[in-house]
């Protein structure tokens, strides 16, 4: 502070307070204020000298008194040295100011102040304005106006938990809505969560939490485990202990970091290692280490947890985690794999805990991954969702609650195929295939790229015959050699069938013994040739639970699907597969005929 700065606000000093005050801590009041008339020495105007320690003027240590050094403030104290790490009253009988570890008073800063009014050591941070003068219950930016702090009625700043404002908070209080007795989270350095000023989306991450207590009430012997993470957009979370969900698994936001140590057992260490978005497995680290990439914007997508030292043999570590568009995965235990490595799917949420060794894992859920990797070519069924890993390990989460329809294409593989293929992965849907057997060969790749995709392949016949015309013998060998064709090329047998022309009879049915499927919307792209047409018929006539019929060896039906498909997922149409469709309106049966799943 400049000298003159000092003077001006010095020389109307008159009055200061005794030393022994109560202390600074929420739960206590601010004791009244005895004072006396304080001196101010300025060594530029006064004379005397300074060596640090003692400011001496006409031979005398000077004492109990305010002193300049022509660049910084101090109070030297009854033995004639600067007061250091300490707060006091300013002698205005009012404001409270602190004396650095310097014995430098500071100005327009924050301090960590370490020691009270009474003497008592403390770890608190505050802020201390233009004049040096504390702030106290104001809700205030720091000096670059980006980070905001709330200093508590006591002077210091909330920190690492959910506070309340006290009644008349100040400072830009106002313009947030820091109402009395509205809640708001501070991080653990001090800033607070602007977005938390009464959104409960920030207090489903950070939620009260007792950490002690919850430890004693579920530890092993004494023993647990404590474990906190990095949520993407809201820093770290409070460490928690032995089960507790650490993450959020309601806003989608991605796990960058992890660390977890033991507590209890100084014979027991805990390792851990993450697979990183982009890094793989990241090195393995222990007991406290973060790992993982905290602030950068990239995801953990798997972890491992293991245990070491003499007492290991004590216990086992489960674990699971909360992935994306997966929920809760099963539990792992002892260095598994838990999360996904092959499918590119964040981890949102953790739990670990320690059980004495031979226990059983905590609970169990729906394997969505096998040995880390997903569940590929697999369809796991929880509540009214349905989880349909394609066999290459795209994964697409079909919601039972909302609209869905059943695009077919009969006839192909056809040349154009592979565009409209093009078109459903970019919105990552699926169709059935209802293919000819005669064609797949010269269209392997194309099979399989269908196949791979999630999308359903279906029995067209070997040749097109109109079967409710054939013999039995015929429509059994149309069947068969289109069933063998399909395997040897994707490795499965189609388990549903589109009679060509929609011809069947009782017999039909019988022989093929698989549901027929029929449709609802016939665009009648095989006659008109025509895209606007093509569309339109989708388009105008479309509801939940749908069949259409559309044609792949049809340039127009390839390039007016290239419209109906974003279309329908704009109007909020999942486009599922015809057995995917049927799984949620009541499924379909062997010999029978199915239209539409309304």
């Amino acid at each position: 502070m400049k000298v003159r700065q000092n003077v001006r606000r010095f020389f109307a000093l008159i009055i200061f307070l005794t030393m022994i005050l109560g202390i600074m801590a929420p739960g206590y009041v601010i004791p009244a204020k005895a004072s006396f008339e304080a001196k101010y020495y300025n060594i530029e105007e006064s004379g005397g000298t300074w060596d640090g320690t003692n400011y001496i003027l006409n031979d005398e240590i000077i004492r109990d008194a305010f002193f300049c050094d022509g660049v910084y403030t101090y109070f030297l104290q009854s033995d004639g040295t600067p007061m250091t790490n300490r707060l006091t009253y300013h002698p205005d009988g009012e404001h409270i100011i602190y004396f650095d570890e310097d014995g430098h008073e500071v100005f327009s800063n924050f301090a960590h102040v370490k020691t009270s009014i009474a003497g008592d050591e403390v770890d608190d941070l505050c802020f201390f304005d233009v004049h040096g003068y504390m702030y106290t219950n104001v809700l205030t930016y720091d000096q670059k106006g980006e980070i905001l702090y709330y200093a508590n009625p006591y002077g210091v700043m909330e920190c690492n938990g959910w506070f309340q404002f006290a009644e008349g908070a100040g400072g830009v209080a106002n313009a947030m809505g820091a109402t009395e007795g509205k809640w708001a989270y501070a991080y653990p350095d001090g800033r607070i969560e602007v977005g938390s000023l009464g959104d409960e989306s920030v207090k489903k991450i950070y939620k009260p939490y007792d950490l002690e207590n919850e430890k004693k009430k579920t530890s092993v012997n004494g023993v647990s485990i404590e474990y906190k993470v990095f949520i993407s957009d809201y820093d770290w979370q409070t460490t928690v202990a032995n089960k507790e969900t650490a993450g959020s698994t309601e806003l989608g936001k991605a796990i960058e970091g992890i660390a977890m140590d033991i507590d209890g057992d100084d014979n027991l260490s805990v390792s851990y290692q993450v697979y990183g978005q982009l890094y793989g497995w990241l090195d393995i680290v222990s007991d406290g280490t973060i790992t993982g990439m905290p602030s950068s914007g990239l995801k953990m997508q798997a972890i491992r947890v293991g245990l070491s030292g003499s007492d290991a043999e004590l216990y086992d570590v489960y674990y699971r985690s909360y992935v994306e568009g997966l929920e809760w995965l099963d539990w792992a235990m002892n260095g598994e794999v838990s999360g996904t490595t092959g499918v590119n799917r964040q981890l949102e949420a953790v739990e670990i805990v320690l059980t004495p060794k031979g226990s059983e894992a905590p609970g169990s859920r729906d394997v969505f991954c096998v040995d880390g990797e997903a569940n590929k070519g697999a369809k796991v069924a929880v509540g009214n969702k349905l989880y349909c890993f394609s066999p290459d390990g795209n994964l697409r989460v079909v919601d039972g609650s909302k609209p869905m329809v059943a695009l077919t294409y009969d006839d192909g593989p056809g040349d154009g195929t592979p565009t409209i293929l093009d078109t459903l992965a970019a919105y990552n849907q699926a169709a059935t295939f209802f293919v000819v057997g005669s064609r797949c060969n010269s269209y392997r790749d194309t099979l399989i790229r269908e196949y791979n995709m999630g999308c359903e392949i279906g029995s067209h016949t070997w040749s097109h015959v109109i079967l409710s015309k054939a013999s039995e013998e015929t429509i059994r060998s149309q069947m068969t050699d289109t069933d063998n064709v399909i395997e040897g090329i994707i490795g499965i047998r189609p388990t549903t069938m589109r009679p060509p022309g929609g011809g069947y009879n009782s017999t039909v049915l019988a022989v093929v013994e698989r549901p027929a499927i029929m449709w609802s919307i016939d665009t009648l792209d095989w006659k008109t040739r025509n895209t606007a047409m093509t569309i339109s018929a989708v388009l105008d006539n479309v509801s939940d639970g749908d069949i259409v019929l559309m044609h792949d060896i049809h340039q127009p039906t390839v390039a007016a699907s290239q419209t109906i498909i974003p279309a329908l997922v704009d109007r909020g149409y999942q486009l599922v597969t015809v057995e995917e469709l049927a799984y949620f309106r009541g499924g379909m049966e062997a010999g029978k005929a199915y239209s539409s799943f309304r």
